[in-house]
């Protein structure tokens, strides 16, 4: 049986000047969105990639997490003081993890982020086109199950830590991505990207909301390359503005 890679791709590294496309704000406080229960990582590959633009670097800012319970998780992040990690968990047996070194993330500018697990091979974490993986605390994935049941949320672990900026962009493929293709797709700002492979792909101008204006709470934020179509979650604010982004539009190909 084929393996297959689930590449989740956020990227952002660019000044906040937007270049054609439309990034989700997130307050902090208790803004994110709820793509139900997907996707799973199982035994397969998988990246990550999406572009993040973090306001606030004191805090715990969460760009994607699927939460089942302390036993049953996957999430990457920015953790105080500008690192990245990215850990995954199945019955409390660690199953991928890779962390970057600090200082790598910037308030209010743009960073294009990506982590690719290759089965049984290797957990990689990119920043801006660039390897970046530090070899602290380094658990390549294992191959065994990541499988748990709980909702797959852009800005929210577990209802008590939220993403304080903007999140764009987001992208997740059956495959892992080669260090060529996500040298490209920053490279080019977010115009091209690997089609081959891709599952879901959530871009945030998508959702017939004009610049400047509020998603509004339970409204949709569509996958325009799968069905995993996900909810607005903004509390009572009506916070979740969308806002400029570095992303240009887009061109994908395989």
């Amino acid at each position: 049986m084929m393996n297959r890679i689930l590449t989740l791709i956020l990227c952002a590294a660019i000044p906040a000047t937007g270049l054609g496309s439309g990034a989700m704000m997130f307050d902090g406080v208790d803004d994110y969105a709820n793509m139900g229960n997907v996707p799973n990582l199982g035994t397969e590959d998988f990246t990550i990639s999406g572009w993040i633009n973090v306001e606030d670097l004191s805090l715990n800012n969460v760009f994607i997490v699927k939460y089942q319970d302390a036993d049953n998780r996957f999430y990457f992040t920015q953790i105080p003081g500008g690192s990245l990690i990215f850990y995954a968990e199945d019955s409390n047996i660690i199953k991928a993890r890779a962390d970057s070194d600090s200082g790598l993330i910037s308030e209010n500018k743009w960073t294009h982020i990506v982590a690719v697990g290759k089965s049984g091979v290797s957990t990689t974490i990119y920043a801006n086109g660039v390897d970046v993986t530090s070899s602290k605390s380094y658990i390549a994935h294992t191959g065994g199950d990541i499988l748990n049941t709980g909702s797959f949320n852009l800005g929210n672990y577990n209802d008590g830590i939220y993403m304080k900026g903007q999140i764009d962009e987001v992208l997740i493929y059956n495959r892992f991505l080669e260090a060529s293709e996500v040298e490209a797709m920053h490279a080019s700002s977010g115009a091209w990207y690997p089609k081959t492979g891709l599952v879901s792909r959530w871009s945030m101008d998508k959702n017939g909301i004009s610049t400047g204006n509020p998603h509004p709470n339970g409204s949709t934020v569509k996958d325009s390359a799968g069905s995993n179509d996900g909810i607005i979650v903004d509390g009572a604010d009506s916070s979740m503005v969308l806002t400029s982004s570095p992303v240009r539009k887009k061109r994908g190909r395989r």
